[in-house]
Formats: structure tokens, sequence, C-alpha cells
């Protein structure tokens, strides 16, 4: 038999001794290549911010539809009066659809415990809250628009206070536990 260990005798090697005068401890495990979502059940603040989200979203496609509707009663007067219309607006649609999509992708993931979407959502709400603010320097405008435009104003207060009180729900202590807890 060799002295030199080779596969037929791997099974039977004894473990290294770690060099005389100290060494490293051994590495702990590494951890599974996908770490599980947090554990436990989503608590009740999560759970609400979560149910906020959603309202919003929804609330972010009406806005879409009415403002395919004020755009086509706009570009209409526009046309009327012999001035050149603004034209379609489908790119802009488009855009806002998706980006709802990744909205709801990013509120499923925050509900599965993902911190970072958390962090996503609240940085996007921000920015989302803070142009509010400021769009609501022409909110006589919109009023003096007509019914639509009304709605489309109220509408955007109604979204300032569905951002704030999800952003404030997502970060009360029980959530923050369940992010903790990963």
């Amino acid at each position: 038999m060799s002295t030199n260990p080779g596969p037929e005798n791997w099974g039977q090697q004894q473990p290294q001794q770690p060099p005389p005068g100290g060494g490293f401890p051994a590495a702990p495990p590494p951890p599974p290549p996908h770490a599980p979502a947090a554990q436990g059940p989503v608590p009740k603040s999560l759970d609400t911010s979560v149910k906020i989200w959603f309202v919003a979203a929804g609330l972010a496609v009406l806005n879409v539809i009415i403002s395919i509707v004020t755009n086509s009663s706009i570009n209409a007067e526009l046309v009327a009066r012999g001035l050149p219309s603004g034209g379609s607006n489908v790119g802009g649609i488009v855009f806002n659809l998706v980006l709802i999509g990744l909205w709801v992708f990013f509120v499923l993931q925050m509900k599965a415990g993902q911190n970072w979407a958390r962090i996503t959502l609240t940085v996007v709400g921000g920015i989302v809250l803070l142009f509010s603010l400021i769009g609501l320097l022409a909110l006589g405008i919109f009023f003096a628009i007509g019914f639509f435009g009304a709605l489309y104003g109220l509408l955007s207060l109604v979204n300032i206070a569905l951002l704030v009180g999800a952003i404030y729900f997502q970060f009360r202590p029980d959530a923050n536990a369940f992010f903790v807890r990963r």
C-alpha cells in the first residue's frame, strides 16, 4: 500500500491537526445558496402596508385611465380651436403601466420578507410623494379643467395620504422585527 493518500484511501484518512503554535479555527459552513425569506407570519402592520400599496397601485391605474380621457378631451378641444393637437401619449401610458407592474412586484417581494424591496418602495415612494406635493401647486388648474381635472386633483390628494401611510406601516416595530429575523 502507498504512503501517499490516493482516492482509495480517502475514507480512511485522519483529520489534520492544526499546526503547532496555533492556527485559525475552522471556517463556519457557508450559508445555503438561497436563504429563505423571513420566517413566520406577516405582521399586521406590514400586511396593512401591503394593502395600502395595492390600493395606491390601483389608484395609479385609475390615474392612467383619467389621463387617457383628459388627453383625448384636451386634444379634441385644441383641434376644435384650430390648434395642433398634442398627439397620442401611448408611450407614457405603457411606461406608467410597466412602472405599476414593477411596483406590484416590489410589494410582493417586501411581503415575502425581502428588505431590499422595502427600501426600494420607500425611496421610490418618497420620490413620488415629493413630486405629488409639488403637483399640488397646480391643484387649482385641475379643478378649472372640469370634472376629470377635479377628480385627478382629488385622487392626487388621496395618493399622498396612501403613500405616507404605506411607508409608515412598513417601518412599524413589528414590521422591522419581521425583516430582522432573516
